[in-house]
């Protein structure tokens, strides 16, 4: 929204200043519209005074313009504080881990990997731990005393009670004959600034959003 210097200008007479040269200023500043509000009052007619609605009116103009400005600048720098807050918070979370709803697990050393399933209702959860190929490597039960989230960890060993080799591995969770959603703690390997905002490399997993985050743990 503007307000249009050049007609309240012309309509008192007034020669509007900066009009010479092909850059003529259209948009009505601070120090335009006091200069306007002066000459309006120097040169009304004393028989027909500036109606107080009109005069008002005019200033409200003036004031919802400078408003809406100022308003505008002031959210774009919570906006930026808030992009700048947010990026610091992330920064914090780089070598912690991240649960995010994947059937992907990297073994990383002896370290073994943790995650969750949710179970359906009371009962147990079997938890299958396969290589890419699909062959079995572990398989192990976890008791789930209620509907919701239960935790699970792999301690890296094989069915022969041997570590397995580091790398990918495939997480399959079943209760009865119905399988069960896993989520994989996986280490946060560093931060990422774009259009989508925020993003957390995940190791094995890759760039992931906020939003398929569900837990954040330590390291």
């Amino acid at each position: 929204m503007s307000v249009n210097a050049s007609d309240m200008y012309n309509q008192l007479g007034i020669r509007q200043q900066g009009s010479i040269g092909p850059q003529r200023r259209t948009e009505m500043g601070q120090e335009d519209f006091l200069r306007l509000m002066t000459e309006q009052l120097k040169n009304q007619d004393p028989l027909k005074p500036m109606d107080n609605a009109e005069f008002i009116g005019q200033m409200a103009q003036f004031s919802t313009v400078k408003g809406i400005e100022q308003m505008n600048g002031g959210l774009q720098n919570l906006g930026l504080m808030m992009g700048e807050s947010q990026a610091l918070q992330a920064a914090s979370m780089v070598g912690r881990t991240a649960y995010v709803g994947t059937d992907v697990a990297t073994l990383e050393g002896e370290s073994g990997v943790r995650g969750s399933v949710t179970a359906a209702g009371p009962g147990p959860v079997n938890i299958e731990i396969r290589t890419p190929g699909g062959q079995l490597v572990r398989s192990f039960v976890v008791e789930a005393g209620a509907a919701g989230s239960v935790d699970f960890q792999w301690d890296g060993m094989n069915a022969n009670g041997q570590p397995a080799a580091p790398g990918e591995y495939r997480i399959k969770a079943t209760q009865g004959s119905k399988p069960a959603t896993a989520f994989v703690a996986t280490r946060i390997d560093s931060v990422s600034y774009t259009s989508q905002g925020v993003v957390l490399n995940l190791v094995g997993v890759g760039p992931t959003t906020f939003d398929r985050i569900t837990r954040i743990g330590q390291a």
